[in-house]
């Protein structure tokens, strides 16, 4: 038990040391090619996309995309403590709400400090309508018949999300 919880510490250690943790950066860039860079050692540098990686690879970009998402609402949510707390005057209100954006960031956000609440909102609505389109492409996937080639859908489709998500989209 014991060299269970050893052995896991240990990979938390190499996968946060790995830089897999997506830092605070000053910029959107498509933190989605950062994340699956990291995931190209695996097989040596022979995946291509999401539709070439293991189901446990997959497992586990779901699960950091699910942490971009979630440190984004965070962002948007602190962004728009700030702008009330900056309305009313309220110094502290202000502070707290930049430590809280830059604990999400980093903790793998990737909504831009500088980026204006109007911005973020409106490009938040763009990515979340693609990110909606994106999750249809995956539903009608299921109409091709042949197997392999409804996964390759499922998977671009799957992909298209995810790198919408990464770049400021909320929708899970």
């Amino acid at each position: 038990m014991i060299a269970k919880k050893v052995i896991a510490s240990l990979l938390v250690i190499l996968f946060l040391s790995s830089g897999f943790a997506v830092a605070e950066t000053s910029s959107s860039k498509t933190t989605y090619d950062e994340i699956y860079e990291k995931y190209s050692h695996v097989n040596q540098g022979k995946q291509k996309g999401y539709g070439d990686m293991t189901d446990n690879e997959k497992k586990a970009i779901d699960k950091t995309m699910d942490n971009v998402t979630e440190q984004n609402k965070k962002i948007i949510e602190a962004k728009e403590k700030w702008v009330a707390a900056d309305k009313a005057g309220d110094v502290k209100g202000k502070q707290e709400a930049e430590k809280a954006a830059k604990e999400a960031r980093e903790k793998g956000g990737t909504i831009d400090k500088d980026e204006k609440l109007d911005k973020v909102k409106e490009r938040e609505k763009e990515l979340n309508d693609k990110i909606d389109k994106a999750k249809e492409k995956w539903k009608e996937a299921d109409k091709i018949k042949d197997p392999v080639e409804r996964q390759k859908a499922k998977d671009a489709a799957h992909e298209e999300a995810n790198k919408y998500r990464s770049e400021g989209g909320t929708r899970p």
